[in-house]
């Protein structure tokens, strides 16, 4: 949507179906809106446009890192050089970040997003990142997760129940400095529920406190999937729901989504009015006009500004957040020459406890493609692998350093889009014979084939789980026994 525009004038000329069209992203495989809004993922750097084989970027150190700098200035120019720079570059009007929720337990997550469990230096630090990203001419930063947004397990549906003396003085602390302080152009609700309301159906926080209150003008969208209403959340005062409808294709499950026909419903039977759409609406169309300068598809580019600049800034950074602890009695560094286990006890041996890990690590470590560099090779097929060789016909070859890897954004115009498949492959040496492990998660279907032989099959028997967004599988998993230096 190009402007400066007159949003009274262009709101008076809006049909309704177009009004909700535009309160909604455009699919879940992009992060765009119909009003041509371009969001792109954080917090620790700038994903760009695409999910799957997109361009490079800077990876900042994590959130916490980043606090226990303790130095606004540097922050201020590492969003101004690393993300609010890079956000133009990519072609993006909204960073989604920063993450400014409390570190108040070690089984939060995402609590490395964040920057401290003091709400005072997340504020500071928020408000540097902030003022730095919207130096940027048409870039926009949006503040996360509001409120309360501390947990991963179930958090969609927990509740958080939260005196106001600790909501005020704690969780609500480092928003407010940072809207005190720096005004930030977005706020994302939280997935989850404060004191029995989900925070994107609480008008409590979202009109009288961040709105009223604060006297934040700005557009209010959900975390991705986090708008559990139409009416309800309209009323409460979410602009944007994120993402939208899913493309209608047999690969990509049915996601119910809230707005669209079902807000129409709402406004027909009175549910919402006119003026409460006309709300949402009138902040969505605010914020394009602040962010047109980038709003043209033309200007998009995948180059990141990697820059001598930027890298002496991202050495700065990580060296700023070392934390030396107390060394007491000098335990570091070991001393090698004190004796082990084996010493004092006869017939030791070793079997694997607890691992620290939910998943296997990314196969893409240790293999190598086929043009020889790291990773993995990717060809795309209309033909499933049960066809005839000879009736396969290759459409397309992505060589990629990652095997993680998210695909609802791929498309091919030789590719059909609704049924399609992909042969990924790459080669390991062992350094060290014995069983290896191998797992695969899947949306969609997978096998894990080492050697021809078939190593994990999630594809005859699968199990949900919480990857890919909460679309994909449980991790399956199978052995087999390699040889060292053998390829």
């Amino acid at each position: 949507m190009a402007g400066p525009f007159d949003v009274e004038d262009l709101i008076s000329q809006l049909t309704a179906d177009e009004k909700i069209s535009l309160l909604s992203g455009m699919n879940s495989s992009t992060h765009a809106t119909k009003a041509n809004l371009r969001t792109s993922d954080g917090p620790n750097g700038i994903r760009g446009q695409r999910f799957f084989n997109g361009a490079p970027s800077h990876c900042l150190p994590c959130g916490t890192g980043l606090a226990a700098t303790w130095d606004a200035a540097l922050l201020r120019r590492a969003g101004a050089v690393l993300l609010g720079r890079a956000c133009a570059a990519q072609g993006a009007h909204i960073w989604l970040g920063p993450t400014v929720n409390m570190l108040r337990s070690p089984l939060g997550g995402r609590g490395f997003e964040s920057y401290s469990e003091d709400p005072f230096l997340s504020g500071a630090m928020a408000a540097a990142v902030v003022t730095g990203v919207q130096s940027n001419v048409g870039v926009a930063a949006c503040i996360k997760h509001f409120v309360c947004n501390d947990q991963e397990h179930e958090r969609q549906a927990v509740d958080c129940v939260v005196s106001e003396r600790a909501l005020r003085e704690i969780y609500l602390m480092p928003f407010m400095l940072a809207q005190r302080d720096v005004k930030p152009l977005c706020y994302m609700t939280s997935y989850s529920r404060l004191n029995g309301v989900h925070v994107s159906e609480n008008s409590r926080l979202m009109e009288e406190v961040l709105r009223k209150e604060w006297g934040f003008d700005g557009l209010i969208m959900s975390d991705w999937f986090g708008t559990y209403s139409a009416s309800e959340s309209t009323n409460a005062g979410l602009d944007l729901e994120m993402p939208g409808p899913p493309r209608d294709t047999k690969l990509t499950p049915k996601v119910n989504r809230m707005r669209g026909q079902k807000l129409l419903v709402s406004l027909g039977n009175r549910k919402v009015s006119q003026h409460a759409l006309n709300d949402r609406v009138r902040n969505l169309l605010t914020l394009a006009n602040k962010v047109t300068p980038i709003a043209s598809e033309g200007n998009v580019s995948e180059d990141v500004n990697d820059t001598a600049e930027a890298r002496a800034l991202m050495r700065e950074l990580a060296v700023a957040g070392i934390v030396l602890l107390k060394n007491k009695d000098s335990v570091l560094p070991l001393d090698k020459s004190k004796s082990g286990i084996a010493q004092h006890a006869t017939d030791v041996k070793y079997t694997l406890g607890a691992h620290g890990y939910k998943q296997l690590p990314a196969i893409s470590m240790m293999s190598t493609r086929e043009d020889g560099e790291p990773g993995m090779t990717c060809r795309f097929f209309n033909e499933p692998p049960s066809e005839d060789p000879g009736n396969r016909v290759c459409r397309d070859v992505v060589q990629t350093d990652l095997s993680d890897m998210l695909l609802v954004d791929y498309s091919h115009p030789e590719i059909r889009q609704d049924v399609w498949y992909m042969d990924m492959s790459g080669t390991i040496t062992p350094a060290e014979s014995g069983e290896y492990q191998f797992g695969c998660s899947v949306r969609g279907k997978a096998k894990v084939f080492v050697d021809g032989q078939l190593v994990v099959d999630n594809a005859t028997a699968q199990r949900q789980g919480a990857t890919f967004m909460g679309a994909g599988t449980l991790e399956e998993r199978g052995t087999k026994t390699l040889e060292a230096g053998r390829t």
